[in-house]
């Protein structure tokens, strides 16, 4: 006979005891799990959930304070708040998806190569990576936007009047 022995499947009670076990050392992985499943949920559900479109302009009732119709009141265009947080999260999960998995798609090529080859290559992709991480996280993309804007022939009105208000105040 063979020394391979086998194993039972596991089970349910087992799969389940080992998820009581994991929970109950892992509380915070678990707090902040549940939080972001309730993110995901109410992104989902946001078209339900709101109260008031998002996007509906109302002058007669701008900068209202919270009450029972606009649970965090309006905006200085009269929107609903909590309205636009709800659909907020759509968007916000939306782009943080497309991040990181054009992150995983351009830094997995350049890491296999990288390690493959070794030597210079993995210098010279090193070095590449490293003009990168120099920068603040926010500087980069301003400067790429304002590049962009920059050939845009209206470029220079577009970030002068980027939400309609021709560069109010901020506590108009």
């Amino acid at each position: 006979m063979s020394g391979i022995t086998a194993t039972a499947a596991p089970t349910e009670a087992g799969r389940s005891l080992r998820l009581k076990v994991f929970a109950s050392n892992h509380k915070l992985f678990v707090v902040g799990s549940l939080i972001f499943l309730a993110i995901i949920l109410v992104a989902i559900l946001a078209p339900w959930l709101a109260p008031h479109a998002p996007d509906k302009i109302s002058f007669s009732e701008k900068l209202n304070a919270p009450s029972w119709d606009h649970v965090m009141g309006t905006d200085k265009f009269g929107r609903d708040i909590f309205s636009r947080v709800l659909y907020g999260a759509r968007t916000s999960l939306t782009i943080g998806v497309v991040v990181t998995a054009l992150a995983m798609l351009l830094g997995a090529p350049i890491g296999l190569v990288s390690g493959y080859f070794g030597g210079g290559v993995d210098t010279l992709l090193m070095r590449f990576s490293d003009v990168f991480l120099a920068f603040p996280p926010l500087l980069l993309p301003i400067a790429i936007t304002r590049r962009e804007l920059a050939r845009h022939p209206l470029g220079s009105i577009t970030t002068t009047i980027d939400d309609g208000d021709f560069g109010s105040s901020l506590f108009d």
